[in-house]
């Protein structure tokens, strides 16, 4: 046995926390990019600041778009980023519950 808990603790979880490391620095960069995403789309594509005239094309992941089909693609990025941070949350929140029941379990 540790002589703290925090050892203990340490001991028997490291690697499952370095596990756990990567996929919430993920979190972390997808929840950035879905905050920083819905100004994007305001200030470009709805207030339209990229599309000076009607012809005007915005170039998004190597196509050419116009207004609405930039707003569109946007918005399904959008989504896609949400459902993401919730899988990785949900990831997350399974691995740290394995973990503290195996901890509780050899702490018994």
């Amino acid at each position: 046995m540790e002589r703290s808990l925090f050892g203990f603790i340490l001991r028997y979880s490291k690697r499952d926390q370095m596990l756990i490391v990567p996929l919430v620095v993920a979190s972390m960069v997808v929840y950035y990019l879905s905050l920083d995403l819905p100004k994007t789309i305001i200030n470009q594509a709805i207030q339209g600041v990229s599309f000076p005239t009607v012809d005007s094309v915005k170039r998004l992941l190597g196509f050419d778009l116009h207004r609405i089909p930039y707003l569109f693609a946007l918005s399904i990025l959008f989504l896609g980023l949400i459902v993401l941070n919730g899988w990785l949350k949900f990831q997350i929140n399974t691995m740290k519950g394995w973990m503290g029941e195996r901890m509780l379990r050899r702490l018994r």
